[in-house]
């Protein structure tokens, strides 16, 4: 099951589950951290990319079991 010998709208979708999911990884990072507007800046160090690849990671792992259960 290698993602690399998907058809290409399947590879297209995996990197679309994984850029949605950073984007929903973020905003519940944002969420969950409490974050004003005023402390924004020192969040988006280490803590965002946290966030980012976690969400990334639940995103594209949907989109590979969703094509693992298709097949």
């Amino acid at each position: 099951m290698n993602p690399l010998n998907w058809r290409h709208e399947h590879q297209l979708a995996l990197v679309v589950g994984a850029a949605v999911g950073i984007a929903l990884g973020l905003i519940v990072g944002f969420i969950y951290n409490g974050i004003h507007y005023a402390t924004l800046s020192q969040w988006l160090g280490w803590s965002a990319v946290r966030w980012a690849v976690a969400g990334a990671l639940v995103g594209g792992a949907t989109i590979y079991t969703r094509q693992l259960l298709h097949q």
